[in-house]
């Protein structure tokens, strides 16, 4: 098996097909530097919108079109900053060609207060979406993250995100 990665974001938008709540400075996930898209719930509860990351320059040096997709495993360092609220995952799901799909890969649990990193899929997983070397190369090919925060106000935030792929090289004439 052969690996790539971790490779960080360079854009980062809101995506409204989830929730309502939107991310201030969505691009602020490209280094692990205490610069953090950010929201400060004040409703309870609240839901975000997706935090849709993309972009991720993987290229076909290194990932051929042909290649099977074998995992896709994203990390993501995160925290809750303020407040007395409580932050949770909502939805997290890969991103393919700019669409949010796939398995639910949202953990149970409230944010920390330090910046911690969360590691969703793995090795062997490709969570549940059918994929090649054209896939992850696309500049559309990312992941979105939803949040709740319930139980009063609270300042959160990513600070950031990576994507590792892992893959074997196919025959190029074999279909996936």
């Amino acid at each position: 098996m052969l690996i790539v990665g971790p490779k960080s974001t360079s854009t980062g938008t809101n995506d409204n097909s989830v929730g309502t709540a939107l991310w201030a400075n969505a691009g602020q996930t490209v280094l692990s530097d205490n610069l953090y898209a950010n929201r400060v719930a004040t409703g309870d509860p609240e839901t975000t919108q997706y935090l849709k990351l993309t972009n991720f320059g993987i290229t076909f040096q290194e990932i051929p079109a042909h290649a099977y997709i074998r995992g896709i495993e994203v990390q993501v360092e995160r925290k809750k900053q303020s407040g007395t609220g409580n932050v949770t995952d909502n939805s997290v799901k890969l991103v393919r060609g700019g669409v949010v799909l796939g398995d639910e890969k949202a953990k149970a649990g409230n944010w920390p207060t330090s910046d911690t990193s969360v590691t969703y899929g793995g090795m062997d997983d490709t969570w549940g979406v059918r994929l090649d070397g054209r896939a992850v190369v696309d500049s559309g090919f990312g992941v979105a993250i939803s949040t709740t925060s319930s139980g009063g106000t609270a300042s959160y935030g990513v600070d950031y995100v990576g994507i590792t792929v892992f893959f074997e090289i196919c025959d190029s004439s074999a279909t996936i």
